[in-house]
Protein backbone atom coordinates (compact mmCIF):
# COMPACT_ATOMS: atom_id res chain seq x y z
CA UNK A 1 0.00 0.00 0.00
CA UNK A 2 1.83 3.19 -0.89
CA UNK A 3 1.57 6.01 1.54
CA UNK A 4 -0.95 7.92 -0.09
CA UNK A 5 -3.14 5.47 0.20
CA UNK A 6 -2.90 4.72 3.72
CA UNK A 7 -3.55 8.70 4.29
CA UNK A 8 -6.45 8.65 1.94
CA UNK A 9 -9.68 9.38 4.14
CA UNK A 10 -12.15 6.40 4.63
CA UNK A 11 -15.36 7.34 3.02
CA UNK A 12 -18.60 4.78 2.08
CA UNK A 13 -18.61 4.71 -1.78
CA UNK A 14 -22.31 4.75 -1.59
CA UNK A 15 -23.15 7.57 0.86
CA UNK A 16 -19.70 8.81 1.19
CA UNK A 17 -19.71 9.08 5.24
CA UNK A 18 -16.85 8.32 7.14
CA UNK A 19 -17.13 5.71 10.23
CA UNK A 20 -19.02 8.43 12.31
CA UNK A 21 -22.15 6.36 10.55
CA UNK A 22 -20.63 3.30 11.38
CA UNK A 23 -18.03 0.55 10.96
CA UNK A 24 -16.09 0.46 7.36
CA UNK A 25 -15.83 -2.85 5.33
CA UNK A 26 -13.77 -3.26 2.67
CA UNK A 27 -15.88 -6.46 1.49
CA UNK A 28 -14.32 -7.10 -1.82
CA UNK A 29 -11.18 -6.28 -4.21
CA UNK A 30 -11.92 -2.84 -5.22
CA UNK A 31 -8.75 -0.20 -3.78
CA UNK A 32 -8.53 3.73 -3.36
CA UNK A 33 -12.21 5.74 -3.06
CA UNK A 34 -13.91 2.47 -4.11
CA UNK A 35 -12.82 0.59 -1.22
CA UNK A 36 -15.18 1.18 1.97
CA UNK A 37 -18.41 0.90 2.32
CA UNK A 38 -20.48 0.61 5.33
CA UNK A 39 -22.51 -2.63 5.68
CA UNK A 40 -26.03 -1.00 5.77
CA UNK A 41 -25.25 0.59 2.08
CA UNK A 42 -24.19 -2.50 0.73
CA UNK A 43 -27.46 -4.20 1.90
CA UNK A 44 -29.35 -1.50 1.08
CA UNK A 45 -27.56 -1.88 -2.68
CA UNK A 46 -28.72 -5.39 -2.50
CA UNK A 47 -32.20 -4.09 -1.32
CA UNK A 48 -32.66 -2.21 -5.06
CA UNK A 49 -31.58 -5.09 -7.36
CA UNK A 50 -34.97 -6.39 -6.48
CA UNK A 51 -37.09 -4.20 -7.36
CA UNK A 52 -37.30 -4.69 -10.95
CA UNK A 53 -37.71 -8.75 -10.46
CA UNK A 54 -40.38 -10.30 -10.64
CA UNK A 55 -41.91 -12.07 -7.28
CA UNK A 56 -43.35 -15.34 -8.60
CA UNK A 57 -40.10 -17.98 -8.07
CA UNK A 58 -40.46 -19.47 -11.47
CA UNK A 59 -38.99 -16.40 -12.92
CA UNK A 60 -36.08 -15.21 -10.62
CA UNK A 61 -32.76 -16.70 -10.04
CA UNK A 62 -29.34 -16.19 -8.00
CA UNK A 63 -28.32 -12.54 -8.81
CA UNK A 64 -25.04 -11.86 -9.13
CA UNK A 65 -25.44 -8.60 -7.72
CA UNK A 66 -26.38 -9.74 -4.42
CA UNK A 67 -22.46 -11.24 -4.32
CA UNK A 68 -20.56 -10.16 -6.84
CA UNK A 69 -18.96 -6.34 -6.99
CA UNK A 70 -20.49 -5.11 -9.94
CA UNK A 71 -17.01 -2.47 -10.10
CA UNK A 72 -13.99 -4.98 -9.36
CA UNK A 73 -16.32 -8.41 -10.10
CA UNK A 74 -14.92 -10.42 -6.93
CA UNK A 75 -17.49 -11.72 -4.92
CA UNK A 76 -18.06 -9.99 -1.72
CA UNK A 77 -16.87 -11.24 1.75
CA UNK A 78 -19.86 -10.74 3.82
CA UNK A 79 -22.37 -13.18 2.81
CA UNK A 80 -25.48 -11.88 1.62
CA UNK A 81 -28.78 -11.60 2.78
CA UNK A 82 -31.35 -13.92 1.78
CA UNK A 83 -34.13 -13.27 -0.60
CA UNK A 84 -36.33 -13.71 2.46
CA UNK A 85 -34.56 -11.39 4.49
CA UNK A 86 -34.28 -8.87 2.20
CA UNK A 87 -38.39 -9.29 1.32
CA UNK A 88 -38.66 -9.04 4.94
CA UNK A 89 -37.08 -5.88 5.20
CA UNK A 90 -39.78 -4.36 2.71
CA UNK A 91 -42.76 -5.29 4.69
CA UNK A 92 -41.35 -5.15 8.60
CA UNK A 93 -41.51 -8.09 11.00
CA UNK A 94 -45.35 -7.32 11.86
CA UNK A 95 -46.57 -8.38 8.22
CA UNK A 96 -43.67 -10.93 8.41
CA UNK A 97 -45.64 -12.62 11.43
CA UNK A 98 -48.86 -12.86 9.93
CA UNK A 99 -47.79 -14.88 7.08
CA UNK A 100 -49.60 -18.14 9.15
CA UNK A 101 -52.34 -20.17 9.54
CA UNK A 102 -55.43 -18.30 10.62
CA UNK A 103 -54.39 -15.38 9.36
CA UNK A 104 -56.25 -13.67 6.35
CA UNK A 105 -55.12 -12.20 2.75
CA UNK A 106 -57.03 -9.50 1.42
CA UNK A 107 -56.34 -7.69 -2.16
CA UNK A 108 -55.69 -4.14 -1.67
CA UNK A 109 -58.65 -1.27 -3.41
CA UNK A 110 -56.09 0.23 -5.34
CA UNK A 111 -54.60 -3.24 -6.91
CA UNK A 112 -58.08 -4.37 -7.24
CA UNK A 113 -59.16 -1.26 -9.34
CA UNK A 114 -55.88 -1.85 -11.45
CA UNK A 115 -57.21 -5.51 -12.02
CA UNK A 116 -60.35 -4.87 -13.60
CA UNK A 117 -58.71 -1.80 -15.65
CA UNK A 118 -56.50 -4.52 -17.17
CA UNK A 119 -59.15 -7.06 -17.83
CA UNK A 120 -61.46 -4.44 -19.56
CA UNK A 121 -58.80 -4.93 -22.91
CA UNK A 122 -57.76 -8.52 -22.54
CA UNK A 123 -59.03 -10.21 -25.47
CA UNK A 124 -62.05 -13.05 -24.31
CA UNK A 125 -59.59 -16.16 -24.42
CA UNK A 126 -56.55 -14.10 -22.83
CA UNK A 127 -58.67 -13.39 -19.39
CA UNK A 128 -59.92 -16.78 -19.82
CA UNK A 129 -56.41 -18.06 -19.00
CA UNK A 130 -55.30 -15.63 -16.63
CA UNK A 131 -55.95 -15.94 -12.95
CA UNK A 132 -56.98 -12.19 -12.43
CA UNK A 133 -60.76 -12.71 -12.10
CA UNK A 134 -59.30 -14.66 -8.53
CA UNK A 135 -57.48 -11.88 -7.22
CA UNK A 136 -59.83 -8.85 -7.50
CA UNK A 137 -61.29 -8.17 -4.03
CA UNK A 138 -60.06 -11.70 -3.21
CA UNK A 139 -60.32 -12.33 0.69
CA UNK A 140 -57.77 -15.61 1.69
CA UNK A 141 -58.08 -17.37 4.63
CA UNK A 142 -54.54 -19.37 5.10
CA UNK A 143 -55.26 -22.88 6.08
CA UNK A 144 -51.20 -24.09 6.43
CA UNK A 145 -48.05 -22.80 6.50
CA UNK A 146 -46.16 -26.15 5.88
CA UNK A 147 -41.68 -26.50 4.90
CA UNK A 148 -41.10 -27.55 1.38
CA UNK A 149 -40.29 -30.95 0.75
CA UNK A 150 -36.62 -31.24 0.41
CA UNK A 151 -36.94 -33.81 -2.14
CA UNK A 152 -39.20 -33.76 -5.55
CA UNK A 153 -40.03 -37.56 -7.09
CA UNK A 154 -40.77 -36.87 -10.82
CA UNK A 155 -42.73 -39.41 -12.71
CA UNK A 156 -40.44 -40.57 -15.77
CA UNK A 157 -41.49 -43.41 -18.15
CA UNK A 158 -38.50 -46.10 -19.15
CA UNK A 159 -38.44 -44.24 -22.85
CA UNK A 160 -37.81 -40.77 -21.85
CA UNK A 161 -35.02 -41.72 -19.96
CA UNK A 162 -32.29 -40.67 -22.52
CA UNK A 163 -33.90 -36.99 -22.89
CA UNK A 164 -34.16 -36.90 -19.49
CA UNK A 165 -30.26 -37.73 -19.14
CA UNK A 166 -29.82 -34.98 -21.96
CA UNK A 167 -31.31 -32.55 -19.66
CA UNK A 168 -28.66 -32.70 -16.72
CA UNK A 169 -25.94 -31.39 -16.72
CA UNK A 170 -22.49 -32.51 -14.78
CA UNK A 171 -23.68 -32.54 -11.52
CA UNK A 172 -27.17 -34.72 -12.46
CA UNK A 173 -29.47 -30.89 -12.19
CA UNK A 174 -32.06 -29.69 -14.10
CA UNK A 175 -34.34 -26.32 -13.74
CA UNK A 176 -37.39 -26.72 -12.77
CA UNK A 177 -39.86 -23.69 -12.14
CA UNK A 178 -36.90 -21.07 -11.25
CA UNK A 179 -35.57 -23.75 -8.98
CA UNK A 180 -32.76 -26.40 -9.35
CA UNK A 181 -32.93 -30.03 -8.80
CA UNK A 182 -30.29 -32.63 -8.06
CA UNK A 183 -31.09 -36.22 -8.58
CA UNK A 184 -29.90 -38.20 -5.24
CA UNK A 185 -29.44 -41.82 -5.19
CA UNK A 186 -32.97 -42.79 -4.48
CA UNK A 187 -35.90 -44.82 -5.63
CA UNK A 188 -34.86 -46.82 -8.64
CA UNK A 189 -31.14 -45.13 -7.95
CA UNK A 190 -31.00 -46.65 -4.32
CA UNK A 191 -27.43 -47.66 -3.53
CA UNK A 192 -25.73 -45.58 -6.03
CA UNK A 193 -24.56 -42.82 -4.02
CA UNK A 194 -20.93 -44.06 -4.97
CA UNK A 195 -21.19 -43.11 -8.57
CA UNK A 196 -24.25 -41.87 -8.81
CA UNK A 197 -23.45 -40.53 -12.85
CA UNK A 198 -22.57 -44.40 -13.62
CA UNK A 199 -25.92 -46.17 -11.60
CA UNK A 200 -27.61 -43.42 -14.12
CA UNK A 201 -26.14 -44.31 -17.38
CA UNK A 202 -26.80 -48.64 -16.38
CA UNK A 203 -30.43 -47.18 -15.82
CA UNK A 204 -30.81 -45.50 -19.32
CA UNK A 205 -29.00 -48.69 -20.87
CA UNK A 206 -31.67 -51.15 -19.60
CA UNK A 207 -34.50 -48.96 -20.12
CA UNK A 208 -35.85 -51.83 -22.62
CA UNK A 209 -36.01 -54.29 -19.43
CA UNK A 210 -38.06 -51.54 -17.35
CA UNK A 211 -42.48 -51.44 -18.20
CA UNK A 212 -43.02 -49.29 -15.63
CA UNK A 213 -42.79 -45.69 -14.70
CA UNK A 214 -40.35 -44.51 -12.76
CA UNK A 215 -40.29 -41.81 -9.39
CA UNK A 216 -36.86 -40.50 -10.02
CA UNK A 217 -36.26 -38.08 -6.74
CA UNK A 218 -34.43 -35.23 -7.19
CA UNK A 219 -33.02 -32.86 -3.89
CA UNK A 220 -33.66 -29.05 -3.76
CA UNK A 221 -29.89 -27.51 -4.65
CA UNK A 222 -29.53 -25.40 -2.72
CA UNK A 223 -31.95 -26.95 0.39
CA UNK A 224 -35.11 -25.08 1.01
CA UNK A 225 -35.36 -22.75 3.86
CA UNK A 226 -38.17 -20.75 5.48
CA UNK A 227 -38.26 -18.36 2.77
CA UNK A 228 -39.57 -21.76 0.38
CA UNK A 229 -42.43 -22.29 2.85
CA UNK A 230 -45.31 -23.33 1.03
CA UNK A 231 -48.80 -20.89 1.89
CA UNK A 232 -52.24 -22.42 0.73
CA UNK A 233 -55.26 -19.97 1.58
CA UNK A 234 -58.70 -20.12 -0.12
CA UNK A 235 -60.98 -17.36 -1.35
CA UNK A 236 -63.94 -17.25 0.64
CA UNK A 237 -65.38 -14.04 -1.18
CA UNK A 238 -65.83 -16.41 -4.53
CA UNK A 239 -69.06 -18.27 -3.40
CA UNK A 240 -70.31 -20.19 -6.43
CA UNK A 241 -74.34 -20.32 -6.65
CA UNK A 242 -75.02 -22.28 -9.37
CA UNK A 243 -72.19 -24.58 -9.03
CA UNK A 244 -71.05 -26.77 -13.17
CA UNK A 245 -72.92 -29.78 -12.98
CA UNK A 246 -69.68 -31.79 -12.35
CA UNK A 247 -68.86 -30.11 -9.01
CA UNK A 248 -72.79 -30.37 -7.99
CA UNK A 249 -72.85 -33.90 -8.72
CA UNK A 250 -69.40 -34.76 -6.15
CA UNK A 251 -71.46 -32.67 -3.69
CA UNK A 252 -74.66 -34.83 -3.80
CA UNK A 253 -72.71 -38.04 -3.91
CA UNK A 254 -70.14 -37.17 -0.88
CA UNK A 255 -73.75 -35.59 1.21
CA UNK A 256 -75.58 -39.32 0.47
CA UNK A 257 -72.44 -41.14 1.73
CA UNK A 258 -73.37 -39.10 5.02
CA UNK A 259 -77.42 -39.62 5.18
CA UNK A 260 -76.80 -43.81 4.85
CA UNK A 261 -75.51 -43.30 8.39
CA UNK A 262 -76.69 -40.15 9.64
CA UNK A 263 -80.19 -39.41 7.58
CA UNK A 264 -80.26 -35.70 8.82
CA UNK A 265 -76.91 -34.89 7.46
CA UNK A 266 -78.85 -34.18 4.52
CA UNK A 267 -79.94 -30.87 5.94
CA UNK A 268 -76.33 -29.35 6.38
CA UNK A 269 -75.77 -26.31 4.10
CA UNK A 270 -72.86 -26.73 1.57
CA UNK A 271 -71.39 -23.87 0.04
CA UNK A 272 -69.38 -24.61 -3.01
CA UNK A 273 -66.85 -21.84 -3.42
CA UNK A 274 -63.94 -20.61 -6.31
CA UNK A 275 -60.98 -21.09 -3.93
CA UNK A 276 -58.26 -19.76 -6.24
CA UNK A 277 -56.67 -20.77 -9.49
CA UNK A 278 -54.36 -23.80 -8.30
CA UNK A 279 -56.12 -27.26 -8.73
CA UNK A 280 -59.37 -25.30 -9.76
CA UNK A 281 -60.96 -28.68 -10.76
CA UNK A 282 -59.99 -30.77 -7.50
CA UNK A 283 -61.64 -29.94 -3.87
CA UNK A 284 -58.60 -28.34 -1.93
CA UNK A 285 -60.52 -28.26 1.22
CA UNK A 286 -63.63 -27.27 3.57
CA UNK A 287 -64.20 -24.98 6.43
CA UNK A 288 -66.41 -25.79 9.04
CA UNK A 289 -67.46 -22.88 11.64
CA UNK A 290 -67.94 -24.04 14.98
CA UNK A 291 -65.77 -25.69 17.39
CA UNK A 292 -63.02 -24.72 20.24
CA UNK A 293 -60.07 -22.67 19.30
CA UNK A 294 -60.01 -20.31 16.65
CA UNK A 295 -63.83 -20.98 15.48
CA UNK A 296 -63.69 -23.10 12.83
CA UNK A 297 -62.10 -26.20 11.33
CA UNK A 298 -59.99 -26.82 8.24
CA UNK A 299 -60.76 -30.70 7.18
CA UNK A 300 -58.51 -31.50 4.21
CA UNK A 301 -59.48 -35.11 4.23
CA UNK A 302 -62.69 -34.79 1.93
CA UNK A 303 -66.39 -33.35 1.51
CA UNK A 304 -67.73 -36.64 3.39
CA UNK A 305 -65.95 -36.03 6.49
CA UNK A 306 -66.54 -32.15 6.45
CA UNK A 307 -69.97 -32.70 6.06
CA UNK A 308 -69.91 -35.13 8.99
CA UNK A 309 -68.51 -32.95 11.17
CA UNK A 310 -70.88 -30.54 10.56
CA UNK A 311 -74.13 -32.39 11.20
CA UNK A 312 -72.18 -33.73 14.45
CA UNK A 313 -71.48 -30.26 15.49
CA UNK A 314 -75.53 -29.07 14.60
CA UNK A 315 -76.92 -32.38 16.15
CA UNK A 316 -78.70 -31.04 19.69
CA UNK A 317 -77.39 -33.07 22.91
CA UNK A 318 -80.18 -31.85 24.81
CA UNK A 319 -83.34 -29.53 24.77
CA UNK A 320 -81.47 -27.09 27.20
CA UNK A 321 -79.40 -25.52 24.60
CA UNK A 322 -82.30 -24.45 22.45
CA UNK A 323 -82.92 -23.76 18.89
CA UNK A 324 -78.95 -23.00 18.45
CA UNK A 325 -76.49 -25.38 16.88
CA UNK A 326 -72.44 -25.26 17.07
CA UNK A 327 -71.44 -23.37 13.93
CA UNK A 328 -74.66 -21.32 13.55
CA UNK A 329 -74.02 -17.38 13.29
CA UNK A 330 -76.06 -15.71 16.17
CA UNK A 331 -77.23 -12.57 17.40
CA UNK A 332 -76.64 -11.28 20.91
CA UNK A 333 -80.19 -10.27 22.84
CA UNK A 334 -81.70 -9.62 25.85
CA UNK A 335 -78.82 -8.79 27.74
CA UNK A 336 -79.69 -7.00 30.98
CA UNK A 337 -76.02 -7.26 32.76
CA UNK A 338 -73.94 -6.31 29.54
CA UNK A 339 -76.37 -4.45 27.49
CA UNK A 340 -73.92 -2.90 25.20
CA UNK A 341 -73.76 -5.99 24.00
CA UNK A 342 -77.23 -6.78 22.22
CA UNK A 343 -77.46 -6.85 18.63
CA UNK A 344 -73.45 -7.68 18.20
CA UNK A 345 -73.17 -10.73 15.91
CA UNK A 346 -70.92 -13.84 16.43
CA UNK A 347 -70.65 -17.76 16.21
CA UNK A 348 -71.84 -20.08 18.16
CA UNK A 349 -68.49 -22.98 18.89
CA UNK A 350 -70.16 -24.99 21.49
CA UNK A 351 -72.65 -26.28 24.31
CA UNK A 352 -71.58 -26.42 27.87
CA UNK A 353 -73.72 -28.80 29.39
CA UNK A 354 -72.99 -28.27 32.77
CA UNK A 355 -73.09 -24.54 32.82
CA UNK A 356 -76.51 -24.53 30.40
CA UNK A 357 -74.64 -21.65 28.17
CA UNK A 358 -73.15 -21.59 24.59
CA UNK A 359 -69.59 -20.72 24.06
CA UNK A 360 -69.57 -17.41 21.70
CA UNK A 361 -67.17 -15.63 19.70
CA UNK A 362 -67.93 -12.27 18.55
CA UNK A 363 -66.56 -10.90 15.30
CA UNK A 364 -64.16 -8.73 17.51
CA UNK A 365 -62.76 -12.09 18.68
CA UNK A 366 -63.77 -11.74 22.59
CA UNK A 367 -65.69 -14.90 24.03
CA UNK A 368 -68.25 -15.15 25.77
CA UNK A 369 -70.66 -17.93 27.87
CA UNK A 370 -74.48 -17.29 27.10
CA UNK A 371 -77.58 -18.46 27.91
CA UNK A 372 -79.62 -20.00 25.07
CA UNK A 373 -81.94 -17.53 25.70
CA UNK A 374 -79.96 -14.57 24.79
CA UNK A 375 -78.95 -15.58 21.44
CA UNK A 376 -80.99 -15.61 18.32
CA UNK A 377 -80.27 -17.96 15.53
CA UNK A 378 -79.27 -16.09 12.23
CA UNK A 379 -78.16 -18.92 10.15
CA UNK A 380 -76.49 -22.49 9.64
CA UNK A 381 -79.37 -24.25 12.06
CA UNK A 382 -78.36 -27.48 10.61
CA UNK A 383 -74.64 -27.11 10.10
CA UNK A 384 -72.81 -25.61 7.25
CA UNK A 385 -69.43 -26.69 4.93
CA UNK A 386 -67.84 -24.26 2.84
CA UNK A 387 -66.05 -26.26 0.38
CA UNK A 388 -63.06 -24.91 -1.65
CA UNK A 389 -62.70 -25.81 -5.53
CA UNK A 390 -59.05 -24.73 -6.15
CA UNK A 391 -57.03 -22.37 -3.81
CA UNK A 392 -53.90 -20.09 -4.13
CA UNK A 393 -50.53 -21.02 -3.21
CA UNK A 394 -47.28 -18.88 -2.47
CA UNK A 395 -43.57 -19.57 -1.41
CA UNK A 396 -43.58 -17.38 2.20
CA UNK A 397 -40.74 -15.16 -0.27
CA UNK A 398 -42.99 -14.69 -3.07
CA UNK A 399 -45.65 -13.97 -0.85
CA UNK A 400 -44.11 -11.24 0.78
CA UNK A 401 -42.70 -10.29 -2.73
CA UNK A 402 -46.67 -9.14 -2.97
CA UNK A 403 -47.54 -7.62 0.28
CA UNK A 404 -43.75 -5.42 -0.52
CA UNK A 405 -45.51 -4.55 -4.29
CA UNK A 406 -48.57 -3.16 -2.06
CA UNK A 407 -51.05 -5.48 -3.49
CA UNK A 408 -52.32 -7.40 -0.50
CA UNK A 409 -52.92 -6.89 3.25
CA UNK A 410 -52.73 -8.97 5.79
CA UNK A 411 -54.77 -9.26 8.92
CA UNK A 412 -56.00 -12.47 11.85
CA UNK A 413 -59.05 -13.94 10.65
CA UNK A 414 -61.62 -13.72 12.90
CA UNK A 415 -65.42 -15.57 12.71
CA UNK A 416 -66.72 -11.88 11.05
CA UNK A 417 -65.38 -13.91 8.17
CA UNK A 418 -68.08 -16.64 8.49
CA UNK A 419 -70.88 -14.26 9.53
CA UNK A 420 -70.70 -12.10 6.61
CA UNK A 421 -72.34 -12.64 3.48
CA UNK A 422 -69.38 -13.62 0.90
CA UNK A 423 -70.26 -10.61 -1.26
CA UNK A 424 -69.63 -8.73 1.94
CA UNK A 425 -66.28 -10.29 3.51
CA UNK A 426 -64.08 -8.14 1.58
CA UNK A 427 -65.55 -4.85 2.75
CA UNK A 428 -65.40 -6.31 6.42
CA UNK A 429 -61.54 -6.15 6.16
CA UNK A 430 -61.55 -2.87 5.78
CA UNK A 431 -59.75 -0.84 8.63
CA UNK A 432 -58.27 -4.16 10.05
CA UNK A 433 -56.16 -5.05 6.86
CA UNK A 434 -52.06 -4.08 7.61
CA UNK A 435 -50.54 -3.13 4.48
CA UNK A 436 -46.69 -2.88 3.59
CA UNK A 437 -45.49 0.99 4.13
CA UNK A 438 -44.42 2.68 0.91
CA UNK A 439 -40.62 1.67 -0.25
CA UNK A 440 -39.22 1.41 -3.23
CA UNK A 441 -40.97 -1.68 -4.02
CA UNK A 442 -44.18 -0.50 -4.01
CA UNK A 443 -46.09 -0.24 -7.23
CA UNK A 444 -46.42 3.39 -8.94
CA UNK A 445 -50.09 2.80 -9.32
CA UNK A 446 -50.72 2.07 -5.69
CA UNK A 447 -48.25 4.68 -4.45
CA UNK A 448 -50.45 7.52 -6.37
CA UNK A 449 -53.29 5.26 -4.91
CA UNK A 450 -52.16 6.00 -1.23
CA UNK A 451 -51.09 9.67 -1.63
CA UNK A 452 -54.24 10.55 -3.15
CA UNK A 453 -56.02 8.85 -0.30
CA UNK A 454 -53.85 11.28 2.02
CA UNK A 455 -54.91 14.49 0.49
CA UNK A 456 -58.62 13.36 0.56
CA UNK A 457 -57.94 12.55 4.25
CA UNK A 458 -56.78 16.22 4.86
CA UNK A 459 -59.28 17.94 2.62
CA UNK A 460 -61.88 15.73 5.05
CA UNK A 461 -60.57 17.09 8.44
CA UNK A 462 -59.83 20.60 7.23
CA UNK A 463 -63.39 20.57 6.09
CA UNK A 464 -64.96 19.63 8.74
CA UNK A 465 -65.79 22.55 11.49
CA UNK A 466 -63.96 22.78 14.55
CA UNK A 467 -66.95 22.20 16.67
CA UNK A 468 -68.39 19.06 14.98
CA UNK A 469 -68.99 15.97 17.39
CA UNK A 470 -69.55 18.27 20.70
CA UNK A 471 -72.92 16.73 22.04
CA UNK A 472 -73.38 19.27 24.76
CA UNK A 473 -76.91 21.37 24.57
Amino acid sequence: MSDDEGDEEKVCRYCFDDESAGELLSPCLCSGGQKWVHLACLRRWQRTVLVSQPTHPAFYDRDPRHYTCNVCKGEFTCAPPTRLELMASFTGPELGALVDAECIIGAGAAFSEELERQMEGMPPHVLASSSYECWVRGVYVITKVAPLDPNVSLPVSPASLPRVRAMLDDQLRLARRGKHLRLVAKGPLEGGDDDLPAAFDALVARRAELDEELQLVFAHDPPPDKGDDHVTAVNIGRVCESPPAAIQETVDEEVAKVCERFPAAKDVKVEVYLGGPCDAESLACCLVPGGSGCGWTVVESGLEDAVQLAHARATPRSEAQGPVCGGASVRLARLKARPELNGELGLALRFIPGSGRWEVRLCDGSGFKLKPANLELLDGARGRVLAFWGDAQWSRTQLLGELARGHWGLTRASVKEFILPPQERRGGLDGRLIFSPVTEMTEGFIREARAQMAVEMERNAMATPEGDGDDSD
